[in-house]
């Protein structure tokens, strides 16, 4: 997410060691002998930036990070440009599902940027991302769960206030459950209907090398699991994982300390699932991966039938 923007500062870096080769050669190849040649590393005469970028262009920008009381670690960076990219990051992926139903990470990826406290409704976050000239995306792997918001520098607060809505205050309604049951199961299908079978090779190498633990655990959700997760199992993850000190919301893009008052503002107020009456049986899985080895056998039978 955050780093999407170091992309620039590579290609400044690059730029800058090969403009002899790349830019200052070719251009006397390209010009005529009579045609002086012009150092595009040195601003053009009466020219003025943009009225929308405020930070200079500086390709060894420092990454600022501050704790906040309760926890929650705020870091960004500011970059020259228009637009910015904030997101939160969870310590908590299918890796953590030991004590739970596999594949709640899944789910909670495909219900993501669904309707909250704030916002009734999945088009409502679009038309204001919209506004802004925004996109959403979130992802979960076996170690990290992120929710993350590209647009215009003026929607900061904006981000900030749906980012924070969406990991604290989601509503995962009845109807948003099962429509998240229906992607699932398709997409399992769709999967397994696949000739490309990188994705179930993935899966099988870690559980035959982390056999029933933490990086083991499946990253898709099984079949038969589809229909158990409910509404209140999701919540009682959330409840166990997305606390401020396991979070961090990083950003690019934007002045650090404008970051840290607008993650003071809306990132305090308690979550919703603290006003849940929810399971207290689960625990926190905080054990390291093991490594055991072994063997997963499949059907060829099974794999040409499902091509």
């Amino acid at each position: 997410m955050v780093g999407r923007h170091k992309i620039s500062h590579l290609f400044y870096n690059n730029c800058t060691k090969s403009s002899n080769i790349c830019g200052i050669r070719s251009y006397k190849n390209l010009s005529s002998s009579s045609t002086p040649n012009t150092n595009l590393r040195i601003p053009l005469f009466e020219t003025q930036a943009s009225s929308g970028t405020k930070a200079k262009f500086n390709p060894h920008t420092k990454t600022q990070v501050t704790k906040l009381p309760n926890g929650l670690t705020v870091a960004s960076e500011d970059h020259w440009g228009q637009f910015a990219t904030l997101g939160v990051l969870v310590n908590s992926g299918s890796r953590n599902e030991a004590a739970f139903a596999s594949g709640v990470n899944h789910f909670l990826e495909k219900l993501a940027f669904n309707s909250t406290e704030k916002f009734e409704s999945k088009e409502q976050i679009f038309q204001m991302l919209e506004k802004h000239g925004g996109i959403c995306d979130c992802q979960t792997t076996r170690d990290t769960m992120i929710h993350a918001v590209s647009l215009q520098k003026e929607g900061l607060e904006a981000a900030t206030e749906l980012l924070s809505q969406v990991v604290l205050h989601p509503k995962f309604s009845a109807e948003e459950v099962a429509m998240t049951q229906q992607i699932v199961a398709f997409e399992l299908e769709n999967l397994h209907m696949s000739p490309n079978k990188e994705l179930q090779m993935m899966e099988l190498i870690h559980a035959a090398a982390y056999k029933d633990n933490t990086v083991g655990l499946p990253k898709l959700c099984p079949p038969d699991n589809i229909m158990s997760l409910d509404r209140d199992l999701l919540f009682t993850y959330l409840k166990h994982q997305c606390t401020p000190d396991n979070m961090v919301l990083a950003g690019s893009g934007m002045d650090h300390s404008e970051l840290v008052d607008l993650a003071n503002k809306y990132f305090i107020e308690k979550p919703v699932w603290d006003r849940m009456s929810l399971s207290s049986k689960y625990q926190t899985d905080k054990s390291y991966a093991q490594y055991t080895g072994g063997v997963v056998a499949v059907s060829l039978l099974a794999c040409y039938e499902q091509i």
